[in-house]
C-alpha cells in the first residue's frame, strides 16, 4: 500500500518538473515576434576620387586640362539603403533659369555598388566653362540630395 501512495505522490512532482522544462521553450517560441519590414534608410556615402572632402571645389583648365582628368564623385552603398537594381544615381547642375540638368548618371547594377560620376566642364560652345555652378547628387530609394558648388576657371 505504501508503494501505491508513493506512486501517486511522485507522479504530480514528475509532471510539474516536465511542465517546468517545456514551458520556457514554449514561452520563448510564443514571445518571438513576427519579422517586420523596417523602413529603408540611406546607406550611401559619397567621396571624391582624389580624396578631397569638401562640397566646394574649383577646377581650373590650367591644372586639369580636360574633363577626363577631373576628379570623379564616387558614390557607394548597398540595396539595404533603399535603391534597387535599375535605379539611377544622378549628378545634376543648375542652369541660369534655376532648372537642374542631368550631367552624369550611374545605374544601380548590383546590391553592393560603387559608382563614379563625372563632371563635364565645357560650355555649349565647347570651351572650358567659366563661373560657379550649383550641383546636386540624387540618390534613389530615399537617399535624398547632396549639394555641391563647383567653380570652373581658366587658371
Amino acid at each position: 500500500m505504501q508503494s501505491a501512495a508513493l506512486k501517486f505522490a511522485v507522479a504530480p512532482v514528475a509532471m510539474a518538473i516536465a511542465l517546468a522544462l517545456v514551458a520556457p521553450a514554449r514561452a520563448a517560441i510564443a514571445a518571438t515576434p513576427e519579422p517586420t519590414i523596417q523602413p529603408r534608410v540611406s546607406g550611401y556615402v559619397w567621396s571624391w576620387s582624389d580624396g578631397a572632402g569638401s562640397t566646394r571645389r574649383t577646377f581650373s583648365q590650367s591644372q586639369y586640362g580636360t574633363a577626363s582628368r577631373l576628379p570623379k564623385l564616387v558614390v557607394e552603398g548597398d540595396c539595404t539603403a533603399g535603391a534597387r537594381v535599375g535605379d539611377r544615381i544622378k549628378l545634376q547642375w543648375r542652369d541660369s533659369t534655376g532648372r537642374y540638368r542631368t550631367e552624369d548618371t550611374a545605374y544601380v547594377s548590383n546590391c553592393y555598388g560603387r559608382y563614379k560620376l563625372a563632371f563635364y566642364p565645357y560650355a555649349s560652345s565647347g570651351a572650358w566653362a567659366r563661373g560657379t555652378y550649383k550641383y546636386r547628387l540624387i540618390i534613389p530609394g530615399g537617399g535624398g540630395y547632396k549639394y555641391f558648388q563647383i567653380t570652373y576657371t581658366k587658371r
